[in-house]
């Protein structure tokens, strides 16, 4: 039996060494960033758009190993393989810059839809925890734009608001900075209460501090002048807002109303580390047979299957499995 299906399998279009794939990776494009690479610096400042790759076994392997979400580093290390200018400031990329990338990386891979498991909250709360299904078309998620006078933040990557006599820089913040804040507080050894959070908040969005011609412009210095110089709420809040105004985001609500109860709700698109959800076992297993299937029955060259963008290899499995099919009735 097994020496028929060798004789199957060398019956397959290809060489005895495995065809090679080319200009698998010809499938890139550019991706539109909705902050109009506003608060980038450098040679990449006002960057409106980059060019990515489609999501491959490469990309899918990163996303279904638990080491990369335990130290929070998954996001980082997919951009860092998808992003082909290796010179790219991915730790500048804003949270709306990164989520359209993941997206259309999502959608390029496995398409629009997305599903899943919701538990009404309402029937939560009376001990009912049947689970129902939401759903979600990441393709008619539309990209905003900035509303406000945009001058200054696209000369400068920030605005500026006077209080008093403190001058405030207020900017968007990306990657790098937020890891950098939560070292930096965890070096502090703080309980994080309430106030902590909004002086967490205020670290992220305050990219310098200036009185009497002094600037506070570095993640400690600003901590400790808000520390030693308590702003007062309305301060606060006008920061925080300002910060609103130049924060850009994508409407993903989606209205769920309950089989159960016809509790009604507005449920956000839950955008987390998890998004791709191929972190689990199973999924390893699968990528490792697909891998052994298109090398041994498509007799595709190994490194070509690890290239190859998710969706051709999806559609080539489709293909290797009607030739078997074929060829089987034939021999039979």
């Amino acid at each position: 039996m097994f020496e028929k299906l060798l004789q199957l399998r060398d019956d397959l279009p290809g060489s005895v060494g495995g065809v090679i794939l080319e200009n698998l990776d010809d499938e890139a494009e550019y991706v539109n960033l909705p902050s109009k690479g506003y608060f980038f610096t450098g040679v990449y400042k006002n960057t409106t758009q980059i060019k990515v790759k489609k999501l491959s076994y490469i990309e899918e392997k990163l996303l279904s190993t638990p080491s990369y979400f335990d130290n929070e580093t998954i996001i980082e290390e997919v951009l860092q393989n998808v992003i082909l200018d290796k010179n790219f400031p991915i730790g500048e990329l804003i949270e709306i810059d990164r989520n359209t990338i993941l997206w259309w990386l999502r959608i390029g891979a496995f398409g629009g839809e997305y599903s899943l498991p919701y538990v009404c909250f309402k029937c939560k709360d009376k001990g009912k925890t049947k689970q129902q299904q939401l759903n979600w078309d990441l393709t008619s998620f539309t990209l905003p734009d900035y509303k406000a006078d945009e001058q200054e933040l696209k000369e400068k990557g920030f605005i500026t608001i006077t209080s008093g006599d403190v001058l405030f820089k207020v900017t968007n913040y990306g990657l790098q900075k937020e890891k950098d804040i939560v070292k930096f507080i965890d070096s502090l050894n703080l309980k994080v209460n309430t106030e902590h959070k909004i002086t967490i908040k205020l670290l992220s969005i305050i990219k310098s501090i200036t009185k009497d011609n002094v600037e506070f412009s570095d993640i400690k210095s600003i901590y400790q002048w808000l520390q030693d110089n308590k702003i007062s709420f309305q301060t606060s809040r006008l920061l925080q807002n300002e910060f609103e105004n130049i924060n850009l985001n994508i409407e993903t609500k989606q209205k769920f109303i309950c089989s159960s109860c016809d509790h009604k709700e507005e449920v956000d698109f839950p955008m987390t580390k998890y998004f791709f959800g191929l972190n689990t076992p199973e999924y390893r297993e699968h990528l490792i047979k697909v891998v052994n299937y298109l090398n041994f029955w498509g007799r595709i060259d190994y490194q070509s299957i690890l290239r190859m963008p998710t969706h051709k290899r999806r559609h080539w499995c489709f293909l290797t499995e009607q030739n078997i099919k074929t060829l089987y009735n034939i021999k039979s």
